[in-house]
């Protein structure tokens, strides 16, 4: 569907341009206290917090996980592809 292709062609280019242009473009968007917070939590929690902020209401923000310097791949396993299926789940009782 269309959301589905959104997330993926969204999360893809968030995360390519905070791996481009890192933290200086991320703090154009975001306060510093909010990337600190999700910063801290990346470093406590690793890539499960890509997780959690895919799969519930918490907000996703590839671009910041871009510019933390995390891998593509686990972007894609611990992020995109969850988020995919979270939202297809939901489509089902839409």
């Amino acid at each position: 569907s269309v959301i589905i292709v959104g997330t993926i062609v969204g999360s893809v280019i968030g995360f390519e341009l905070g791996r481009k242009y890192g933290m200086p473009l991320v703090l154009k968007i975001y306060n510093y206290e909010k990337v600190q917070s999700l910063e801290r939590k990346t470093d406590k929690y690793g890539k499960w917090i890509i997780l959690i902020a895919a799969v519930t209401p918490a907000p996703y923000f590839p671009i910041i996980f871009g510019s933390f310097g995390i891998k593509r791949k686990t972007l894609t396993f611990y992020g995109i592809i969850p988020r995919v299926i979270t939202l297809g789940v939901i489509s089902l009782f839409l």
